[in-house]
């Protein structure tokens, strides 16, 4: 059960990644409609996709809190003192 939530979070987040490359694309394609539009489209296609993937890799590996939180503690940041 654990494993069908971290891969459904991580496809969550995969595809929200690939959203504003996606804009960016489909923005330059509408800028230069010709060769150079398709090809800034297709590279940027394919390196979202490359994006997505590590990222839904990384968060079904080890989930979203450990991804999220800051794995060193400070013990000195815990007790402040006013000096």
């Amino acid at each position: 059960m654990k494993l069908f939530f971290r891969s459904l979070i991580g496809g969550i987040l995969a595809i929200l990644s690939i959203l504003p490359f996606l804009f960016l694309g489909l923005s330059l394609y509408d800028a230069f409609p010709n060769i150079y539009g398709i090809l800034a489209l297709g590279a940027i296609s394919i390196l979202s996709l490359w994006i997505a993937y590590s990222i839904f890799k990384l968060i079904r590996k080890r989930g979203i809190l450990k991804i999220l939180s800051y794995p060193y503690s400070s013990p000195e940041a815990d007790n402040l003192k006013d000096k």
